[in-house]
Formats: C-alpha cells, structure tokens, sequence
C-alpha cells in the first residue's frame, strides 16, 4: 500500500513540475501489553459474515466475532485487540527526513502495533492501532502545524445503530468533551479496578447505562460492581454510601426526540441539597469538568468537592509525564 500511494503521489507531483521526494517508512506503533483491549478486542477487520460462517471461524481459527451492524445477513466481522498508542518508535528518523524537506508516508493502516515484552525486547503481535489515534501521535511526534483526517464516511454519528442514531454536521470542543464523557468513567474504572477492596456502583439514565464489556472486565477481574438505572431514590441512598462521588454531565444529545426523559434525568441526577445532605462527611465529590445542571457551584464551597483539586494535580502530573517522554530534566 505504501508503494501505491509513493508511486501515485510523485506522479501526481510530478505533474505540476514538483520535485519532491516521497518516501514511505515502516511505522511501529507502542502499546501497552497490559491494556484493557487485549482482555476485550474492539477494532473490527476484514469482510462482513453471516451467523453460519461466523460460528465456524469461530470454531476452527478460535476468532473473536462480533456484530457490527444492527441488520442485514452479514453483520459479523472479526475483531482484534487495538490498544491505545502510546508512541512511534521511528519518530527521530521520522523527524530527520521531514526536517530534509521530504514527503513521509507512515503509519499506514495505523502502523504495526508492538509491545515491550519481559525481556525487553520489541515484539509485534496480531491486532491493530486505530489509524486516527496514531496519526495522533505521529502529528504529535514531528510537531505539525495541522491534523487532518479524512475519511470516506459522509458524517459522523452518535448512537450508531440505535434508534437514537444521528448524524452530526458541525462538532465544537463544548460539545466534543461532552460526548466524551462516558470516557472519563471508563477510564476511573479501569484504574480503580486495580486496587483491593473496591466496589463500583453505576447509576444513570437508562440510555447512558455502563456498556457490558465494562462490566464484564470488572467480572473478569472480581471487582464487584452494580447498577442503578432511572431511580431517584436508588441514587440518592447509593451516594449515601460512597466513599467517592464521581458525576458527569447528563448529554442532551444522547436523548434524541425523547425530551421529557432528558428532563427528568437532569433532575434526577444530580447533587442538590437532598443528595449533599445524604453524603458522608468524608466523601469525595469529583467532576471531569466542564459541568452542567448536575454540579451546582454552589457545591464547590462544600469541603468535600475535591473536583479543583483534581485539576491542579492533573496539571502537575501532565507536566511530568511530558519531562518523563520528551527526557527532560525535572528541577
């Protein structure tokens, strides 16, 4: 693939009397060998199967198969692990051959995944890197001054699949961070499911309850954990127990047409007065930020709201962990 897109964009260059050399680099891509995704692949590949052909590759190769699409007779597809990038190992002969003026074609299909395994030692293994997310980094490690994507998909869409499914023209970064937060309660999770003694209680609207492959990690792992969907009173004697409280926004956009159950859930969760009152008076109140209806500012001169708290240190441990990778001396 690499030699085509090369071949086709001198020639294209060429046409326009440009003289530029394009080159094409293998691009190995970091990951984490403990990340979650390898526990539960996510990143479908190859054609579309039927339920018959889907049962015997999963009999016979021991695939992971998985429905992608909500109809139709071939709605299979194969899924591997795709883990995170963490970053290009090339990247300082990446940046040499940029800062000579060439064209660089890398991190083709979002290059080839690699961990860092016992002994050390590099080592490639089946899945692969989401090509958005390691274009990323490979913006990232040459300092680009633009990112663009492009993609054949005529939009974006929320709730694919659902009867909520809708498609979205133009995206701010208010709106984008909304839409992320479901991420921030995954990732806690993820990191919370580590320590001894733990117990996770999930309580929301039923459109935004925790997806099964979360809960089935948590099984998978002996973190007990429970759900709440769509009660008041639920809600408010959970919270009465929690050591921590994290809350996010309720997203308006993930209700589609269904306003009044929007509404009801707005209310509903969220810490006022009766919520305050039920907590303990040393549990922790935390917030991903930017918040909404369901964190009042009255609540930050409570002493039990840490949310400011977690936003200064995350600072300090972002500037950190960029003096650990860029090898910059601390102090």
């Amino acid at each position: 693939m690499g030699y085509i897109l090369q071949q086709t964009l001198m020639n294209e260059l060429k046409s326009y009397n440009l003289n530029f050399n394009v080159v094409t680099m293998i691009t190995q891509v970091l990951v984490d060998r403990h990340d979650p995704d390898f526990q539960h692949p996510s990143k479908p590949v190859g054609p579309f199967y039927d339920p018959a052909t889907k049962e015997k590759l999963e009999s016979e190769k021991g695939w992971r198969m998985k429905k992608v699409l909500p109809g139709g007779d071939t709605p299979f597809r194969r899924v591997v692990p795709s883990p995170d990038p963490i970053r290009i190992l090339e990247v300082h002969a990446l940046k040499k051959v940029v800062e000579a003026g060439m064209i660089v074609i890398a991190s083709g299909g979002g290059g080839v995944p690699v961990i860092l395994n016992e002994k050390g030692e590099f080592e490639g293994f089946e899945g692969a890197v989401d090509k958005d997310l390691a274009g990323e980094k490979l913006a990232e490690a040459v300092a680009a001054d633009y990112f663009m994507v492009l993609t054949d998909v005529p939009k974006v869409k929320l709730g694919f699949g659902t009867p909520e499914e809708r498609e979205i023209d133009r995206l701010n970064v208010e709106e984008a961070r909304k839409y992320l937060n479901s991420r921030t309660i995954r990732s806690l999770t993820y990191v919370v499911a580590k320590y001894s003694g733990i117990k996770i209680y999930f309580v929301s609207p039923r459109v935004l309850k925790m997806k099964d492959d979360m809960k089935d990690y948590l099984r998978e792992h002996q973190v007990p954990c429970s759900e709440t969907l769509d009660s008041a009173v639920d809600w408010r004697e959970i919270a009465s127990k929690a050591d921590i409280l994290y809350i996010t926004q309720i997203p308006r956009e993930q209700f589609g047409d269904q306003v009044d159950d929007y509404e009801r859930s707005k209310e509903i969760f969220r810490v006022n007065p009766d919520i305050l009152k039920a907590l303990r008076k040393d549990t922790y109140i935390m917030h991903p930020f930017p918040r909404d209806h369901e964190l009042p500012m009255e609540i930050d001169q409570d002493p039990r709201a840490v949310y400011f708290d977690l936003i200064k240190y995350g600072q300090f441990l972002r500037m950190g962990l960029l003096c650990h990778v860029l090898r910059v001396p601390v102090g």
